[in-house]
């Protein structure tokens, strides 16, 4: 029995091996796309489109609550940076900074207010 011990442990280590290449292989072909992704969204500013594909909201959805808060913001003189979503306009096109939406949701889910998107 000991005779065979040292080629059947070779064998279930080269197999271990294997398997372990192969999911080494395959994690990296999954961050190689996730990269790429990131990559791609840090142009420096997302278009509406984009912004609202980040906040999982749909362009109309996203478009309305600007409004809205747009609306707030004229009424109030004084707020905080983040209490509204933060964007900037040039040639009537909004603009997003994606650190700044990443601010603004950290904010907005420590103040436990509902944003009603209907």
């Amino acid at each position: 029995m000991t005779k065979y011990l040292l080629p059947i442990s070779i064998f279930i280590l080269s197999i271990a091996l294997f398997f372990c290449g192969y999911q080494l292989n395959a994690y990296s072909k999954i961050k190689t796309k996730s990269n790429i992704t990131l990559s791609n969204n840090n142009k420096g500013l997302l278009t509406t489109k984009q912004a609202a594909a980040y906040l999982n909201m749909t362009v109309d959805e996203l478009n309305k609550m600007i409004e809205e808060q747009d609306l707030e913001r004229l009424q109030n003189t004084v707020f905080q940076t983040y209490m509204f979503i933060p964007y900037i306009s040039i040639n009537n096109q909004n603009y997003f900074n994606q650190k700044q939406l990443d601010e603004w949701i950290n904010y907005n889910s420590t103040t436990w207010k509902y944003i009603d998107t209907n």
